[in-house]
C-alpha cells in the first residue's frame, strides 16, 4: 500500500501553490495525499487580493474526520492562518503524535502578501516548531524567524542553529535567493551539511516552497533517509525549474508532470 501524506495548508485556487500543489507533489513522489484546508486564499498568478482563514473548529473538524479513517505516515504543514488555528492543530499533533512533520513556515506569499502576523509567527516558534522534524524556511522565512538578515551562507547557518533552538530536530534552510548558487543548508544540532545546485536564470515563480516541503515529506513517509530526500527533492526542482509552466498572465508554476527521477 502506498503512504498516505496529510497537507494541512491554504488553498490556492489557481493551483500553483498551497494545497494543490501539495497534492500534486504526494503524486510525483507516489504517495496518496490528504488535505486539510487551513484558509480560502483569493488569488491567481498575477497575486493576492484577499485571504479567509477558516474557524479553528473547521480545521479540527477535518483533522478528526482523517484521523478516525486513514493511517498517517507524515504530515506537511504549509500555511496556517490565525493563531487560534495553530493553538489547534499544536494540541492536535500533540494528542495523535502523527510521524515525520515536516514544516513550511509560510509567512508570507512569493507576491509579498503576508500570511501571519508577528502573534502568530511567535506562536509558530513556541507551539509548532518543538512537533517538527523537519522546518523548510526560505531565506526571507529564516530572517523572520530568526532575528538575522539572512543573506549569506554564513547568515544561514546562524539562523539554523537559531530556529534550531525553537526545538525542531533538523532545519533545512533553502539558498534559491542566494546571489552566487543555490545552496541549501542543513543543521541537525550536531553539523551543518551544504547542498548545492547551480544557479539558473527562471522567471519569477510561484509555489517552489510547497513542492520542497511536500517532496521532503512523502520521502519521509516512504523511510528515506533525510539527507537523501534534500538531495532527491533539491535534483527534482532544478528539473521542474528548467521547464516552468506559464498557466496565467504572472508568475510561472512547476510542471508536475516532470518525475523526480
Amino acid at each position: 500500500m502506498k503512504p498516505n501524506v496529510l497537507t494541512i495548508a491554504g488553498f490556492d485556487p489557481s493551483g500553483g501553490a498551497g494545497i494543490a500543489a501539495d497534492l500534486r507533489t504526494f503524486a510525483v513522489f507516489k504517495v496518496w495525499g490528504v488535505a486539510v484546508v487551513t484558509s480560502i486564499t483569493y488569488q491567481n498568478t498575477t497575486g493576492i487580493s484577499g485571504v479567509n482563514h477558516l474557524p479553528p473548529q473547521v480545521v479540527l473538524g477535518q483533522l478528526e474526520a482523517i484521523i478516525g479513517d486513514i493511517s498517517i505516515d507524515a504530515v506537511k504543514l504549509g500555511m496556517l492562518g490565525s493563531e487560534e488555528t495553530i493553538s489547534s492543530i499544536s494540541s492536535f499533533l500533540q494528542k495523535h503524535r502523527l510521524p515525520h512533520i515536516v514544516i513550511d513556515p509560510v509567512l508570507k506569499s512569493s507576491s509579498g502578501y503576508p500570511f501571519l502576523d508577528e502573534g502568530g509567527i511567535k506562536l509558530l516558534k513556541e507551539k509548532l516548531l518543538p512537533l517538527a522534524e523537519v522546518v523548510t524556511p526560505n531565506l526571507a522565512e529564516s530572517s523572520a524567524l530568526s532575528g538575522v538578515e539572512v543573506s549569506t551562507l554564513h547568515d544561514m547557518k546562524e539562523a539554523a542553529r537559531i530556529i534550531h533552538g525553537y526545538g525542531p530536530s533538523n532545519v533545512v534552510i533553502t539558498g534559491g535567493h542566494l546571489k552566487q548558487a543555490a545552496t541549501d543548508l542543513l543543521y541537525d544540532g550536531r553539523e551543518y551539511t551544504r547542498f548545492d545546485s547551480p544557479k539558473i536564470k527562471i522567471p519569477p515563480m510561484h509555489g517552489i516552497g510547497c513542492a520542497y516541503s511536500s517532496a521532503i515529506a512523502a520521502q519521509l513517509s516512504r523511510g528515506v533517509e533525510l539527507k537523501v530526500a534534500i538531495q532527491r527533492t533539491k535534483d527534482y526542482i532544478l528539473r521542474s525549474l528548467q521547464h516552468p509552466l506559464k498557466i496565467g498572465k504572472g508568475r510561472r508554476v512547476l510542471d508536475y508532470s516532470i518525475g523526480p527521477d
